[in-house]
Parts: C-alpha cells; structure tokens; sequence
C-alpha cells in the first residue's frame, strides 16, 4: 500500500493475475464476478479486503482500480 499522502490515478494501480492463472488454467476474460484481493490472498483475512465488480472483466477492473486508487492501494490481486 501506499502512503495517504500521495494520490495515486487508477492507472498506477497494477493488477496481478498470476494467482488466478495458475488456479484456473487461463487469463481472466469473460463476464461475471470479479474478486479483486487489496492483499494477497494467501493472507488469512484476504477476505477482508476484496473488491466485488461483476459484469465484463475489463470494465470490471476499471472499477477495481479507481477504487483501489482512492484508498491509495497500489497493486490489486484477481481472484475470481
């Protein structure tokens, strides 16, 4: 996470997809609900920190990280 302080743009907020890759075969694509972890999800309170956007994957993690972005949370973990 960043510092308060600074403003991040959504666009400075990455987006791992890696944990989701292995788990499922294939990159994120498609339409449905997407988790999008602020912490890594192996973190026993992952759950604590998801992001809920549904709809078509990409516009998806536009919401994620605009959201992301405010909270100044700089990287983002797809998780379904």
């Amino acid at each position: 996470m960043q510092d308060q302080n600074l403003k991040l743009k959504p666009s400075q907020v990455g987006v791992s997809v890696m944990d989701y890759e292995r788990s499922h075969g294939k990159l994120p694509r498609g339409e449905g609900s997407w988790a999008f972890c602020m912490v890594h999800p192996n973190r026993p309170d992952y759950l604590d920190h998801v992001l809920w956007e549904s709809g078509r994957y990409q516009d998806a993690k536009k919401a994620a990280r605009a959201k992301a972005a405010a909270l100044g949370v700089d990287v983002l973990y797809v998780c379904s």
